[in-house]
């Protein structure tokens, strides 16, 4: 009895904890805006609910491209912390340390903090599964500083000003060309 408690007391952690993650976590790096914005085109899926199919359907109409776009949001999100050829969370490490804080930023106010811009109108929307699921592809800015600030306040990253304290920074010396046999500091 005991077992079976733990092991259902387990697959609703695991469910509230994967809920919180995007379902398509399909992006696109477009272009980078800024030095603190980036332009990417993420797709979204929303699965309807109830029992039957009809439900299915009706709550595809009614709640399918809202639910779509946040799930699209979470994408966008979800490309800036692990995928990409600059991903915030490099090493396993700090993939472990933000286990723990994937409700936070996930979450759907938290990830509206980071969209900075939503297009209006969709660059895809296509209803799979005989109606009972929609996907849709949509353009979202994305700040990426105030992501890896939230990061570094929660100890996932280790901040630019302490590293670059701990590593110190670079002397550049510029010498003037000089004739050969001569030397440049005199």
């Amino acid at each position: 009895m005991k077992k079976q408690i733990l092991v259902i007391l387990f697959f609703c952690c695991a469910n509230i904890l994967f809920a919180q993650l995007p379902q398509s976590r399909e992006a696109t790096l477009i272009e980078q805006v800024s030095s603190s914005e980036v332009m990417i085109e993420a797709t979204g899926i929303y699965n309807g609910t109830g029992k039957k199919d009809k439900n299915k359907k009706s709550d595809v109409s009614s709640n399918g491209a809202v639910r779509a776009t946040l799930d699209a949001k979470k994408s966008a999100v979800y490309f800036m912390l692990y995928n990409g050829t600059d991903p915030l969370l490099r090493s396993t490490e700090e993939q472990r340390l933000f286990e723990e804080h994937i409700p936070f930023f996930f979450n759907g106010d938290n990830v509206n903090t980071y969209i900075t811009f939503e297009e209006q109108e969709f660059r895809k929307r296509v209803k799979m599964n005989d109606g009972k699921s929609l996907k849709i592809a949509k353009r979202f800015k994305v700040n990426v500083e105030r992501l890896r600030k939230d990061l570094e306040a929660r100890n996932v990253l280790v901040a630019s000003a302490d590293l670059a304290e701990s590593i110190g920074n670079p002397f550049i010396m510029v010498l003037p060309r000089v004739e050969k046999g001569k030397s440049p500091i005199e």
